[in-house]
């Protein structure tokens, strides 16, 4: 049996990190070959992910309000104490800020294998912050340093020539068996699934869809904003100054957002950056058009410009509400959209992600 370890700062907040920490878990303890325990350094009250349920979970007790660089001495402490009490062959460190963290003799541990997860990409850290000194360490002593998109990939090998054969790419997944429901055209809705903060763009969203929302013959539209996160009483002041309050609704999280989809005529994406965009893989899983900035580097690979959703201009309020407008007003050209994400699930299937997994475990 391979004893597994996840290494994650939280389980409780409903990223696509912890989504999809929870998928490959729940996948590879259900199988006899592997035991896995997941460990999260911070303390949260709020439990978004019932790791207990699939594997063996133990929490560290460092507060959600604390910030890792600012307590890393004790962050250092709390993951080497709770590192101490779990036998492992394989660890997976997910994300290159925990990497300083692992006690060293762990990472010169010949007899463990040592997995890094990207969920960043290379331009998107920066240089001598956490994640710059996780990278460092992590081409010294990772066996196996995944990435989620082959541009991803090719940044890392251009870079690092000499450690190139350590990248691997390693998608993200969705829930097997997830269930298709006939597009809706006949949809008014937009939605929004993501964290209220800046990097993910909800303010620009709100003011590219306040530049469509007034022109009379689409005042009837909606916009839906699944999250949670700082920036939402500065949101919510937004939609009052743009005087949007009967078109934009705070909905908060949910964990059954892939179910929710089919409500929705389509998804917007306004973030600066997306290492994968695990919620425009859910969304186009179920048949429902993307639209998203074109950022690293994660919407590239899965949104075809003009076959399965649009790509705009990064940043761009002005394409971003072209792109809007452009849905909205037709129809038809949103079903075609809808039935060319048929093929998506053949590159990013369950079986086949699981299957990668284990060949570097």
């Amino acid at each position: 049996m391979i004893n597994v370890l996840f290494l994650i700062s939280s389980a409780a907040t409903g990223g696509g990190i912890q989504r999809s920490v929870s998928m490959i878990s729940s996948a590879l303890n259900k199988k006899e070959e592997y035991s896995v325990t997941v460990v999260s350094l911070f303390d949260y009250k709020e439990k978004r992910y019932d790791y207990g349920k699939i594997t063996n979970h133990i929490k560290g007790s460092l507060k959600s309000n604390n910030n890792i660089k600012r307590i890393f001495f004790k962050a250092k402490t709390e993951c080497a104490s709770l590192l101490s009490k779990v036998d492992f062959d394989s660890i997976v460190i997910e994300g290159l800020g925990l990497v300083p963290l692992v006690p060293k003799k762990i990472l010169k541990n010949k007899s463990i294998k040592i997995i890094v997860r990207d969920h960043s990409g290379y331009s998107n850290f920066k240089k001598f912050g956490l994640s710059w000194v996780g990278l460092k360490m992590s081409l010294k002593y990772a066996d196996t340093f995944i990435v989620l998109t082959n541009e991803n990939k090719e940044e890392y090998s251009r870079m690092f020539p000499k450690v190139r054969n350590k990248f691997k790419v390693i998608p993200n997944t969705i829930e097997p068996n997830v269930k298709r429901s006939p597009y809706n055209p006949n949809s008014n809705k937009i939605c929004f699934v993501g964290r209220l903060s800046t990097e993910k763009g909800p303010h620009l969203l709100i003011d590219a869809f306040s530049n469509v929302i007034n022109k009379e013959q689409y005042n009837e539209w909606k916009l839906d904003v699944y999250g949670t996160g700082p920036n939402l009483d500065e949101l919510k002041s937004l939609v009052v100054r743009k005087k949007l309050e009967a078109n934009v609704v705070f909905k908060g999280y949910s964990n059954n957002i892939i179910n929710l989809y089919k409500d929705y005529a389509f998804l917007v994406v306004p973030s600066k950056y997306e290492s994968f965009g695990i919620v425009i893989l859910e969304a186009l899983s179920v048949g429902i058009p993307v639209i998203s900035f074109d950022c690293n580097y994660g919407p590239r690979s899965l949104i075809k410009h003009e076959k399965n959703g649009l790509l705009v201009q990064n940043g761009d309020v002005g394409e971003l509400s072209d792109a809007i407008n452009r849905m909205i007003s037709n129809k038809e050209f949103r079903q075609v959209l809808s039935k060319n994400t048929q093929n998506i699930n053949k590159k990013f299937g369950y079986s086949r992600v699981i299957s990668e997994w284990e060949n570097v475990l």
